[in-house]
């Protein structure tokens, strides 16, 4: 066993001393002072033993030299680094000495640094060239055992040599009076467990580690999660909003779409901005002002709008018009008119009235005590026309430009002096037909006009007046006048004004649900109604002629959401209209396809109209071309082809043409692309295939047969595969594969039923699977309708199953190998892997109207598993992948009603909807882009902004974010 040295003799002693010279010796001597002190160290020790240098046993001192010999005197070995410089040196002299002196050459271990070293035997001392301090050179009996440590300067490896671990065992031994192989062992030991030691170390730091870096990965996960989540929670948080304010703040609607979108792009963000999007599309765009809007005045092309805090604007009816400021009343805009091109205001705020022109602002000289009831001005913007008095009313001409008052008239619709009332009556709108001339309306549903200069009246007439069961509001023209009721009855009549006579009939009448009208406008033909009810908000209504009955008309009012109660309503023209909003003057147009989307003209079309829905005998189909360039539209029954290029793309137009279809023996089928953006349409009949068809077209003759039961075989399905093929299938289940584009056959299937069969039928993108369904027809066919599947390179039915519908045509589609049957009253199955899966069901609107008609539209299919079912409303978007409904996309007003196909391009960005009407505003092509970023940059256009600070703060009701810009 080794000897360990006693802890308390160490703590007040040192075990060696080494003396050396610091000129040559220093870094030989912090090597060897280390060394010792850790060689053979046990592992829960400091060190092994306690070795003396000057440099790190003492402190500063101003008695050196007895520090050193007290160093000396606690020492038990002496260790003599020797060398030149040691052998000259005083210092190492005077320690030698000491220790001789005092412990004897004994305890005296030499080590060589450097230098020579030689014995003599016969003088039994160190040779004189030996270099060694004087006092040592004879101080030994014999011969001593010196460790040569001169190599240890020029090693590469330094101490990490294994000799001087042999050299630290050499003094270790007699130092700690443990024979040299037993510290040799030790240190091994020793090694060896600090080795275990560091290894168990290390692994036990390195399993904190990977704790450490596990339980930091999963914290920086979980804090990335909740971060997420947070943002995930905000983002519907803003949808939520902004499907919230749809039905009465579009704009603000709009902005928290795509604030939401913004904050995280998902599914439901997506969602939200398709369903703003697609809301009112009556309404164009909106431009916001900081303050409530108080007044409207309209002019031709422009509208003045009048704010609460006296400011009034001008704005073009340009998307992108800024507000132009034209004057600040003192006090809150109660009322406002704007001549023709909108150069010359009216501005009434209170018993004031200015003329604003461009040479800059007038007030005229009313009295001030008088109560202005109305103002008006000329469309020429020469002449103003002033209603003043609360109980006695005036009428006051004034010239515009010098503000002269020309004429001053009693109110001719006032009561006459000592009239005994039963309910007050007099001018409630007055509206200058041109300088000369004024008309008049009072509240009591009396009118006249009436010559300025002359002061005589025409066109004097009225209607009946039911004070406590209608409300009378006449047209800011005053070109007619307006009644509501307010009982419960849903008929809302319009009288014109420039008819005279008593007790005049309604001119147009519509079917409107009034509660509370805040406000009402209708168009200067009378055609369309406007009302603002405290209750259900803004409506439109088309009128109809109402025939002296008041016959309500077919269609009910829709409601125009995002609008809320508005305050002022005024028609622009016959098709534009203006509404006032809190802020925000809402632009809407009942003449334009819908809001954002390009359009096209169509060939307009002959219809069977059906109460509340029109149809499209010739069931009219649309198809893109592969590059996405053009669009073809075929009227089937009729064989009237047309292409119309998609708008910014290089495509092809082409105006209506008939192709020669035989009509006698079916009608044909089309349109298909071919790969070289050829367009198809197939022919039933047979013979050679027609030449004179336009450039870019072509027409197969299929050859189906016509038998003596006059059941005329027809295709049902066909498209166009990648490989230059053409699958055609028929209403027998044939299936016909032919070489495009010649038309030539290469193969065709036996017929699976006979006679009239299929009636509907869908190929699967891929060509793979067909699918058809029997049709029943009442005067003959008693079969039951079946539903098959067939795998087309097989011809093999995969799936069949005994489908029971009523008298209403079915539409197939597949969206990828989902089958989807489409019934008329809107239920949708969704059959996965061809019908082989498990079925689910949708519930859509459907095509059937309360009268019964209907309008076939097959579902059409876009792409991330967008599928598009046609309604009543609109075409209503699903998401196949979760089975729920996204948007609802409806027609704009004027296209209510009429027929209808759509189509998604190729790579699903845009969507087609071709409307076939009979007039140009109906007959038309839109194009609405689904692209999320097309997008966010119009509802930002349509918003006429970002949303503001204090908006934000109402409606979202915490700290604002870094970021409002709305891009």
């Amino acid at each position: 066993m080794v000897r360990r040295v006693d802890n308390a003799r160490m703590a007040t002693g040192w075990d060696a001393f080494i003396s050396y010279s610091h000129a040559q010796s220093d870094g030989t001597a912090i090597a060897l002072q280390r060394g010792l002190e850790r060689f053979a160290r046990p592992w829960r020790q400091r060190r092994a033993i306690r070795v003396f240098r000057d440099n790190t046993a003492l402190s500063t001192n101003p008695a050196l030299w007895t520090a050193i010999e007290q160093g000396l005197g606690s020492a038990r070995q002496l260790i003599v680094l020797l060398s030149p410089a040691a052998a000259a040196s005083e210092y190492v002299d005077q320690e030698v000495a000491w220790w001789l002196q005092h412990k004897g050459a004994g305890s005296v271990l030499l080590v060589q640094d450097d230098g020579r070293l030689a014995w003599d035997d016969d003088a039994s001392a160190f040779t004189a060239d030996s270099d060694v301090p004087s006092c040592l050179r004879t101080a030994f009996a014999e011969e001593p055992r010196w460790l040569d440590l001169r190599w240890l300067r020029d090693a590469p490896a330094g101490t990490a040599d294994p000799r001087f671990n042999e050299a630290l065992a050499d003094l270790s031994a007699p130092i700690r009076a443990v024979p040299r192989d037993e510290l040799i062992g030790e240190d091994l030991k020793q090694h060896r467990r600090v080795r275990l030691l560091s290894r168990a170390a290390i692994t036990v730091l390195s399993l904190l580690l990977v704790t450490a870096v596990v339980a930091t990965v999963i914290a920086v996960r979980q804090r990335d999660e909740v971060l997420r989540q947070s943002v995930t929670l905000r983002s519907r948080q803003l949808a939520g909003i902004a499907t919230g304010l749809l039905p009465t703040d579009l704009r603000n609607a709009q902005l928290m779409a795509v604030q939401a979108y913004q904050t995280e792009a998902s599914a439901i963000t997506r969602q939200t901005l398709l369903t703003a999007a697609g809301a009112s599309p009556a309404v164009q765009y909106v431009v916001p002002f900081d303050v409530a809007i108080s007044s409207l005045g309209v002019g031709s092309s422009v509208v003045a709008v009048g704010l609460q805090d006296g400011r009034v604007f001008t704005v073009g009816l340009n998307r992108g018009d800024l507000p132009l400021l034209r004057f600040t009343a003192p006090a809150t805009v109660t009322a406002l008119r704007a001549n023709a091109d909108g150069g010359t205001l009216v501005v009434q705020a209170g018993a004031d009235v200015w003329v604003v022109a461009a040479a800059g602002s007038r007030k005229l000289d009313v009295v001030a005590d008088d109560t202005i009831e109305a103002i008006a001005l000329s469309p020429s913007g020469r002449r103003v026309a002033v209603l003043t008095g609360a109980d006695v009313r005036a009428i006051e001409v004034f010239d515009a430009g010098t503000g002269k008052r020309l004429i001053s008239r009693a109110d001719p619709l006032g009561p006459k002096p000592n009239e005994a009332l039963v309910y007050p009556y007099q001018t409630s709108r007055l509206a200058l037909l041109d300088d000369y001339r004024l008309r008049l309306v009072s509240s009591d549903a009396h009118w006249l006009t009436l010559d300025l200069a002359t002061g005589g009246a025409s066109r004097v007439g009225d209607t009946d007046w039911v004070p406590m069961s209608a409300v009378y509001a006449p047209s800011a023209r005053v070109d007619w006048l307006i009644r509501a009721p307010i009982g419960g009855e849903h008929e809302v009549r319009a009288f014109s004004t420039a008819r005279a006579g008593s007790g005049q009939r309604a001119v147009r009448s519509a079917a409107v649900q009034v509660a509370d009208p805040l406000a009402m406008a209708i168009s200067p033909n009378g055609h369309r109604l406007l009302i603002s009810d405290a209750q259900g908000g803004v409506s439109a209504a088309a009128t109809l002629d109402a025939a002296g009955n008041g016959f309500a008309g077919w269609f009910p009012a829709t409601p125009i959401d995002g609008l809320g109660a508005a305050a002022a309503i005024e028609f622009v023209s016959n098709q534009r209209a203006v509404v006032a909003s809190r802020g925000d003057l809402a632009v809407l147009d009942f003449g334009s396809p819908g809001r954002d989307l390009a359009s096209a003209p169509l060939g307009r079309r002959r219809l069977a109209v059906v109460a509340e829905y029109a149809q499209d005998p010739r069931s009219s189909a649309l198809a893109v071309s592969p590059d996405g360039a053009s669009v073809a539209v075929f009227d089937n029954e009729q064989s009237r082809l047309e292409l119309r290029a998609v708008p910014g793309r290089p495509g092809r137009s082409l105006d209506a043409v008939e192709l020669p279809i035989d009509g006698a023996v079916g009608s044909g089928y089309g349109p298909l692309w071919l790969a070289d953006n050829t367009v198809l349409v197939l022919d039933p009949a047979g013979g050679p295939a027609p030449v004179d068809v336009p450039d870019g077209v072509r027409v197969w003759r299929l050859g189906l047969i016509d038998d003596d039961d006059e059941a005329v075989e027809r295709p049902v399905a066909a498209q166009a595969r990648g490989d230059g093929r053409v699958l055609i299938a028929t209403s027998t289940g044939r299936v016909q594969t032919r070489e495009a584009p010649s038309g030539r056959l290469l193969a065709e299937t036996n017929p699976l039923v006979e006679g009239f069969g299929f009636e509907t039928g869908a190929f699967s993108a891929d060509g793979r699977y067909l699918a058809l369904l029997d049709s029943t027809r009442s005067y003959g066919d008693s079969g039951t309708p079946s539903l098959r599947v067939l795998d087309v390179t097989t011809n093999e039915v995969v799936h069949q199953q005994p489908w029971s519908r009523g008298n209403d045509r079915d539409d197939l589609a597949f969206a990828g190998s989902t089958l989807l049957v489409a019934r008329a009253d809107g239920a949708v199955d969704v059959m996965p892997d061809a019908g082989r899966g498990p079925s689910a069901r949708l519930t859509t609107t459907g095509t059937r109207t309360s009268t019964g008609s209907v309008q076939r539209t097959p579902p059409v299919v876009g792409a991330g598993g967008l599928v598009g079912f046609p309604g009543r409303g609109g075409l209503q978007l699903f998401d196949l992948t979760t089975l729920q409904p996204v948007v609802t996309l409806a027609p704009a007003p004027v296209l209510q009603g009429e027929p209808v196909a759509y189509a998604f391009s190729g790579d699903g960005s845009l969507l087609l909807s071709g409307y076939f009407g009979v007039s140009d505003a109906t007959a038309v092509l839109t194009f609405r882009d689904l692209e999320v970023g097309g997008i966010v940059r119009q509802l930002c256009l349509d918003a006429g902004g970002s949303v503001s600070g204090q908006d934000w703060v109402r409606l979202v009701g915490d700290d604002l974010p870094d970021e409002l810009a709305c891009r």
